[in-house]
């Protein structure tokens, strides 16, 4: 019963805490039924699937309810909606802005090499500058 609690977790809070002993008290009277190991089995691969399937459904339509309220706020209030949006843009692109395009595909995607004298290794991020290169080079995850 622990692992089929377990499975219970992939449910929203909300959800889990409304009918998780309904669903317990109903799966531990089906496997009360089932003798035959393939039976079991079935019962467990049924029962996992049923899981993954209904929270993710249950998931889905939590969200969909807050974008709905989402945008029933933002549209009662479309200035402040506005204001929120550029300064939410404007945040990201300042974040953004060190890590351009070429930098990202040679250092991440690539793996573009850096000589051993020009980096510490040690650091998490590395900011460094190549003479003949002209963008920064970053490398996350440097251990």
């Amino acid at each position: 019963m622990r692992l089929y609690k377990a499975f219970l977790h992939l449910y929203p809070a909300s959800f889990r805490k409304e009918y998780e002993e309904e669903l317990v008290h109903i799966f531990r009277e089906r496997r009360t039924q089932a003798y035959n190991p393939f039976s079991i089995a079935y019962l467990w691969l049924s029962g996992f699937v049923d899981v993954v399937v209904n929270a993710a459904y249950a998931h889905c339509e939590i969200l969909r309810q807050d974008l709905r309220y989402t945008a029933r706020t933002l549209r009662r209030a479309p200035v402040f909606a506005l204001t929120a949006i550029v300064i939410t843009g404007l945040g990201i692109v300042q974040i953004l802005r060190p890590f351009r395009s070429q930098t990202v595909c040679c250092c991440v995607l690539f793996r573009f090499p850096i000589p051993i004298g020009w980096c510490n290794c040690g650091s998490a991020i590395l900011h460094t500058r190549v003479s003949n290169y002209p963008h920064p080079i970053f490398m996350i995850g440097a251990d």
